[in-house]
């Protein structure tokens, strides 16, 4: 980290996840023939229980989406544990998978993309830029 006091200096930026996204956007489109929707990939959602809003200002910048908007609305109506369930079907219908490389979650959402879509999948270091 840039500075080890400040937690904050030890996240990968936005760009760093852009330009994984670009990477197996690439690859994707590589590996699978012109006429399959997955050779066009062109949403990114993104998950994260990161509560700073300059970082989400960041991410609807990129034109990402995200499913933070929904999630009291679905723990209102289904309970609180529907958000994390709405999360995981997401991600198991991923054609590719970026995280961050220290998060359980990360892992075992990259793992359901691995294995269940045969998709590419890179983590981003933490504590890196």
């Amino acid at each position: 980290c840039p500075d080890p006091t400040n937690v904050k200096s030890c996240y990968a930026p936005i760009s760093e996840y852009a330009r994984h996204v670009q990477e197996l956007t690439a690859e994707l489109a590589r590996n699978h023939e012109p006429e399959s929707p997955l050779s066009h990939v062109t949403e990114v959602i993104m998950m994260s229980d990161e509560t700073d809003q300059e970082w989400w200002d960041e991410v609807d910048a990129m034109g990402w989406r995200q499913t933070r908007p929904y999630e009291d609305q679905i723990a209102n109506e289904y309970g609180r544990r529907w958000p994390a369930i709405v999360d995981s079907i997401i991600q198991s219908r991923g054609a590719a998978f970026v995280g961050t490389s220290q998060s359980t979650m990360s892992i075992v959402a990259a793992r359901r993309v691995m294995d269940w879509n045969k998709g590419p999948v890179k983590l981003v270091e933490w504590g890196r830029r």
